[in-house]
């Protein structure tokens, strides 16, 4: 099935006698990793409801791995749906499945995440009540060996984001929606107008934060968890880390989500005033930037072969904090607009 042409806002009309059916629509978006998206595939396969009544919509978006073939011959313990397209786009590949998702229930997982045999269950528990909602899933450390130290740093600082929610120095909201393992009331995903197609990164945030104006209750699912297996590369990552800078940089500007500015300047003012001098220094020539980076590179390398990852992890963190502060330079000429400590 080929849905090259979607817009956003011509969602399929759903057939009601399945609607009734089934409890939820599981949705994959995929690009070549037909190893990990078999794997996650698997671990479907031990969920502890019925899955006879859950449907998993998986898009192979320019998938020539052989991943449409493997869809295919397996047999699955649930309904499988196969989306094709050609879009390059996560948030068209989502959008096009909650086009002809046919369930109340919209749970996103992104291709490289091993679910807990509960973690269907635990999702609908969030949404028994039939309310517009938005469910926050947990993605849990990967157990496999192999994860870099940059991205086992990440793991943990995501770790962090999730005992903060739990102990309430956090509230759950829009800037918690990680699209790798949520859940939302189909209606109101799609009243929010889905993912937004233009953007290549941070669409899951972006979402959230629309949801977040429209009144749409955030819960936690963290019950609901699911190894994250997949990981960036070292230069992905530091992309990744400059592109949220910017993100959130670009938030400023624009007039639906105010408190951009005051969040960005509560996190610099965070840093503490020798993290700030740090970042201004550093960040006050590219030459420096460099050297900097090198050297926590440098460092990090080192502590990885001698297994010293408190330190590890450290150096990669200085690294992603410089990374993403250059981002939100870059984005506001400057830092002079989240200098405001006062």
């Amino acid at each position: 099935m080929t849905i090259a042409g979607y817009r956003r806002n011509e969602a399929a009309v759903p057939d009601q006698k399945a609607v009734g059916k089934l409890l939820c629509s599981v949705i994959i978006p995929t690009h070549n990793r037909r190893q990990l998206l078999e794997a996650t595939l698997d671990c479907l396969c031990r969920q502890t409801v019925d899955m006879s009544a859950v449907e998993v919509i998986v898009v192979a978006d320019c998938c020539d791995d052989g991943t449409p073939d493997m869809l295919e011959v397996r047999r699955w313990p649930f309904s499988l749906r196969t989306v094709q397209h050609a879009r390059r786009c996560p948030a068209a590949s989502r959008n096009a499945a909650a086009a002809v998702a046919q369930a109340p229930v919209l749970i996103f997982l992104d291709d490289d995440v091993m679910a807990a045999p509960d973690l269907i269950e635990k999702h609908l528990a969030a949404h028994q009540d039939g309310r517009p909602a938005v469910a926050i899933g947990r993605l849990a450390p990967a157990s496999v060996r192999g994860v870099p130290g940059w991205w086992r740093w990440l793991e943990t600082q995501l770790e962090k984001q999730y005992r903060a929610l739990i102990g309430e120095q956090r509230e759950a909201n829009g800037l918690c929606l990680y699209s790798g393992n949520c859940s939302i009331n189909r209606r109101a995903f799609l009243e929010a107008g889905g993912f937004n197609e233009k953007l290549l990164h941070s669409e899951d945030i972006e979402l959230g934060l629309r949801l977040q104006k429209a009144a749409v209750p955030f819960r936690l699912a963290l019950d609901a968890s699911a190894e994250h297996w997949g990981y960036r590369s070292y230069a992905s990552w530091r992309e990744m880390a400059y592109t949220y800078g910017r993100w959130d940089a670009d938030l400023i500007f624009k007039a639906e989500f105010p408190s951009a500015l005051e969040r960005l300047r509560g996190e610099f003012r965070d840093r503490g005033p020798v993290r700030r001098r740090v970042i201004r220094f550093v960040l006050g020539s590219q030459r420096r930037l460099g050297a900097f980076v090198a050297g926590c590179r440098a460092v990090a390398f080192t502590c990885g072969v001698a297994r010293v990852h408190s330190l590890e992890r450290k150096a990669y963190g200085a690294i992603y904090d410089l990374t993403y502060w250059k981002g939100v330079a870059d984005g506001l000429d400057g830092l002079r607009a989240v200098e405001d400590v006062s």
